[in-house]
């Protein structure tokens, strides 16, 4: 079996994060989210693998016209303004679950691939 290039980090409720890279590829910190259905706060790796929470984004980062979060779903614009003043960068994989979950949860946007409606 081959061994993984991946680590594992969790979150301080014990799940873990959809980042999973052994490299930190910055010095500030990687934004991320729980592998679980509800988020109820951002979490941030840190260069040393530690794990902090980071709270929703809040009205300095509100984009023009839309809420910074909706119950347990970040607005993935209002995570991009925070993450960059923060000087912290966003997980790939994680910024496209926040996409698709806030598209999906409150935009109310689906796509059906084909499926008769």
């Amino acid at each position: 079996m081959k061994k993984s290039s991946h680590k594992l980090y969790y979150s301080n409720r014990g799940l873990p994060l959809v980042f999973c890279e052994k490299e930190i590829p910055v010095d500030t910190g990687v934004v991320t989210v729980e592998n679980y259905l509800k988020w109820y706060t951002l979490q941030v790796v840190l260069k040393d693998g530690t794990v902090e929470e980071l709270n929703f984004p809040e009205m300095e980062d509100k984009p023009e016209g839309e809420q910074c979060f909706v119950d347990h779903v970040p607005n993935p614009r209002a995570v991009e303004k925070m993450a960059h003043r923060l000087g912290l960068y966003i997980d790939p994989q994680s910024l496209d679950m926040m996409i698709g979950r806030w598209f999906f949860e409150v935009e109310d946007i689906y796509i059906s691939w084909g499926a008769e409606e």
